[in-house]
């Protein structure tokens, strides 16, 4: 409700009025450099709006460019957006580019081995088995990359893949010696 008075003769009026939100949010759109393994994380420009509600940001169109020969970069996405805020206000597009960086080796982490010298041999058959009888790599690891398992499958931003292969030595005085070499 609003009152409107008259500032001459003092004569006043009543209304009701309606609010509309007739503004568009606002990208912050800018290109930007991820790790490739990072990409899933990320969301999208920031996006601001007038009223400070919930803003959506789609994803209109995507071009990917693999990259085989750069030092940097294994990727180019470049993505178009476009914000929608709660009243279906939508923003302008906004074209960007996401380079996807080279994966760093040195974030690479091998998994553990198991020794009998150590304490840490697996002990009488009680694991689970890969198709060749030996060790699942569920029972002893797989190499990750920043915390993110590399194998059975990795997310093909980052141009890589893991797989290993076991040479059995067989059975040296009652103990059986199985030797796991991962190729990243």
């Amino acid at each position: 409700m609003a009152k409107l008075i008259e500032s001459c003769g003092g004569n006043s009026c009543w209304s009701t009025i309606t609010v509309e939100d007739k503004m568009a949010p606002t990208s912050i759109c800018s290109d930007i450099v991820l790790p490739c393994y990072k990409l899933d994380e990320y969301e999208g420009p920031f996006e601001g709006d007038n009223c400070n509600g919930p803003v959506t940001n789609v994803i209109v169109s995507e071009n990917i460019t693999v990259l085989s020969c750069n030092e940097e970069y294994v990727k180019y996405i470049d993505r178009v957006y476009q914000a929608t805020d709660q009243f279906g206000n939508k923003s302008a597009l906004c074209n960007m580019r996401i380079s996807l960086e080279r994966p760093d080796f040195d974030l690479i982490k091998m998994p553990p081995s198991y020794l009998m010298s150590k304490d840490s041999a697996l002990i009488c058959n009680a694991f689970a088995k890969d198709e060749f009888g030996h060790p699942s790599p569920s029972v002893t690891g797989v190499p990750t990359m920043a915390g993110i398992p590399l194998y059975p499958s990795f997310s093909e931003i980052c141009n890589l893949t893991a797989w290993y292969k076991d040479t059995d030595h067989g059975l040296i005085n009652c103990t059986r010696k199985i030797t796991r070499d991962w190729t990243i």
